[in-house]
């Protein structure tokens, strides 16, 4: 039997029908409400329609100390000791992630013998790449428009040419635009050439 290699609407259908019958629970995490992914990827499942939505936030101060208090699978007891308990809950500022960041360590701390210390170096360096890893995200869009249109014009300083950040900008836009047309088969590449021999100068 050969499989879809990319999940279509019957498989989406065919969840929907089961948590329909009570034969399955499911919970779906995503970074988005799931309409958007179904808007973007041209889905009609009436599986996308799921009207119960939670909102992951902040918790409460309760909320964070029961989440510090929970037990492993070989307990019965919390996980943590108190202190590590005191420690999770400062450093996780009762944000699910980081709280639950803040545990792991401090259980895996004490299960290799190391301090403290130790626990909150790995914890801090986790926040930071992630931090890392979401601010290089959000700067994509600045490469795209600013950075790289830039780079592709400020190509003009090697034919002679004077030209501004703008210009170089105004320059590299361009011929973005027109490797986009001819992509799509509105331009030859022939056009683009000759536009950069007679406008830029290029031999």
């Amino acid at each position: 039997m050969k499989y879809p290699d990319k999940f279509d609407n019957g498989f989406y259908d065919n969840l929907r029908s089961l948590m329909d019958s009570n034969a399955l629970m499911l919970v779906v995490a995503s970074r988005k409400q799931l309409d958007v992914y179904a808007n973007d990827y041209h889905f009609g499942s009436s599986f996308f329609n799921i009207g119960h939505t939670i909102y992951l936030k902040e918790l409460t101060t309760d909320e964070a100390i029961e989440l510090s208090r929970l037990p492993t699978r070989s307990t019965n007891g919390a996980a943590l000791s108190v202190d590590e308990q005191n420690h999770a809950q400062q450093w996780g500022d009762r944000y699910p992630y980081k709280l639950q960041l803040a545990g792991y360590y401090l259980w895996e701390a004490r299960q290799q013998g190391k301090p403290i210390k130790w626990a909150k170096q790995q914890f801090e360096q986790q926040i930071a790449d992630r931090k890392q890893q979401q601010w290089k995200w959000k700067l994509w869009p600045y490469f795209i428009f600013v950075d790289l249109p830039k780079r592709l014009g400020s190509f003009t300083k090697f034919t002679g040419e004077t030209v501004s950040d703008f210009g170089s900008w105004i320059i590299g836009m361009t011929i973005i635009v027109m490797v986009i047309l001819v992509l799509a088969g509105v331009l030859h590449w022939n056009q683009v050439w000759d536009f950069m021999r007679d406008k830029l100068g290029i031999k």
